[in-house]
């Protein structure tokens, strides 16, 4: 809507896994399709147009789930529909498939006013405006290669349904849904039948005789079985100490919001190693390192505790750790998570009789990423790290890859 000729940016999220493979522009009734280049030679292509005045617009990778699409000298009160096509792989959750649509970047990123003050030719102003918080309908299409027996949006309620047995349409609108930019991701379950039913995907390739095929299973355990084994292999198990597990919380001031979800998540996480310990008569060696600007110890090394409330020779209740997370607070300021975990590792040793495990609750809005994925990746031969991303706004690109650095999984807890 401005008067004025000017260059617009819009970053927007995606996730890591997905490979963008469309990009167009259509612009005053005008469609254009982009096509690939090196990243400096279409930075190079696209500011030589934009100094000569041309309209242009481009496309570019800013981090592994954050893309960006700038349009050069955009004239004046124009209507522009930008179409991204890309393509991943759903996640799974439970029996369903997920699949999540980032409403926000995170860590916030602001486009300053400088950064869209290029003058060109032709240009009169360069807006600065930054757009956030704007309220947007979604609308999807799904097709599935089994019966569709459920379809829930757990982080919109209200999102509106239509279906037949293998075809689904999905409406959240801004009025009913609140699908809002900056609040919670959008997340759709879908329930089909024969889920853990094999498929094979068979792909002729252009121009070739070869072909390009994709298998797809999600096995079915027999938690029957697998509990029964369990059971008997514990009878003569003696009563030994062969795990140290570290819990390390994120109480930075970003926290602040997933307080309550962070204390849940704690105290569900203390209740399932209390019963899988004692299920295997297994005693273990444990520590918790808060963090946030600065770091603290809960215990001043990996100390021994027992599975009841009351105190024994050498042992340590667990009643005191579960009394500090039903009241723990997210008030240390920032996160510097290298140092907490530059701490962990010097604590922790490396007898390789010990399984070792480190679980981090955090939203993922930690500093120096990549200082932190190099600790956890020199570490993995000793320590797995396990990483639970907590909030709508959580940084997933950077749990999922500090976890599969370090070994371990990760798993996510939406607000």
């Amino acid at each position: 809507d401005s008067p004025s000729q000017i260059e617009a940016k819009y970053v927007f999220p995606l996730d890591e896994s997905a490979a963008v493979c469309g990009f167009e522009a259509f612009i005053n009734g005008k469609h254009l399709v982009a096509e690939i280049q090196e990243k400096m030679a279409a930075q190079k292509a696209y500011k030589k147009a934009v100094s000569q005045g041309h309209g242009a617009f481009l496309m570019e990778e800013e981090t592994p789930d954050v893309f960006s699409v700038s349009i050069g000298n955009l004239p004046p009160n124009s209507d522009v529909l930008i179409k991204v096509t890309y393509v991943t792989e759903l996640a799974v959750d439970g029996e369903n498939i997920s699949f999540t649509l980032p409403s926000a970047v995170y860590p916030p990123q602001q486009i300053s006013k400088t950064q869209l003050q290029t003058t060109t030719q032709t240009a009169n102003q360069t807006s600065g405006k930054s757009y956030t918080g704007l309220r947007a309908d979604l609308e999807l299409s799904l097709e599935m290669p089994y019966e569709i027996i459920m379809l829930k949006s757990p982080s919109h309620p209200r999102t509106q349904f239509k279906q037949t047995q293998t075809i689904a349409s999905v409406r959240a609108t801004k009025e009913d849904a609140g699908f809002l930019a900056d609040e919670k991701a959008f997340q759709l379950l879908i329930g089909v039948a024969s889920f853990h039913q094999p498929r094979m995907w068979l792909e002729s390739l252009p121009d070739s005789s070869s072909y390009a095929a994709m298998l797809a299973f999600y096995p079915r355990f027999d938690e029957k079985t697998v509990a029964i084994e369990t059971q008997e292999s514990s009878e003569n198990v003696e009563w030994c100490v062969e795990n140290e597990i570290i819990f390390l919380v994120d109480r930075s001031s970003s926290m602040k919001k997933v307080e309550r979800e962070l204390r849940e998540v704690l105290a569900s996480f203390m209740k399932v190693l209390q019963r899988t310990t004692s299920e295997k008569r297994l005693k273990f060696l444990f520590n918790v390192i808060s963090f946030g600007s600065t770091h603290e110890t809960f215990f001043p090394v990996s100390t021994l505790v027992s599975l009841s409330n009351q105190s024994s020779t050498n042992l340590v209740p667990l009643q005191q750790v579960n009394s500090f997370f039903s009241n723990i607070e997210c008030n240390l300021g920032g996160s510097d998570l290298p140092s907490a975990l530059k701490t962990v590792y010097n604590l922790i040793g490396r007898d390789e009789k010990i399984n070792r495990s480190i679980f981090i609750f955090s939203d993922g809005h930690w500093s120096e990423h990549q200082s932190v994925i190099g600790l956890a990746r020199s570490s993995s031969s000793h320590t797995r790290t396990f990483v639970l991303g907590l909030g709508d706004d959580c940084g997933r690109h950077a749990v999922r890859s500090l976890a599969n650095s370090g070994g371990g999984a990760f798993e996510f807890v939406p607000a």
